[in-house]
């Protein structure tokens, strides 16, 4: 058995960075989680769980290569974390400007 490893370029869009630079870096700054475990929480608890062949738990991708989400489903999920931290935590993230929902 040979594995090979590479190194593989991370997807990079405006809607990802804005979620990752914007909206969880605003909600770790005022609750001391890390983004990853916030991503992970806010992942099972807009997307839910899915088990795979295996019977292993998962949860769905939201921005890398093999996400099934449409465009339109990310923003939603962008959304939805944006009125969780509004409505549980008292946090008002703007958008970074008028055209990001459009942004591909």
């Amino acid at each position: 058995l040979w594995i090979t490893l590479s190194k593989v370029q991370g997807v990079s869009d405006p809607l990802r960075r804005y979620y990752f630079g914007a909206v969880l870096e605003t909600i770790q700054n005022h609750t001391g989680h890390s983004k990853d475990g916030l991503h992970d929480f806010f992942k099972r608890h807009f997307l839910g769980t899915v088990i795979d062949d295996y019977g292993i738990e998962t949860v769905p991708h939201v921005f890398s290569r093999e996400s099934d989400l449409s465009h339109e489903e990310r923003v939603q999920f962008v959304d939805d974390v944006r009125m969780f931290a509004a409505d549980n935590l008292e946090l008002f993230i703007p958008d970074p400007d008028p055209q990001w929902r459009k942004q591909r």
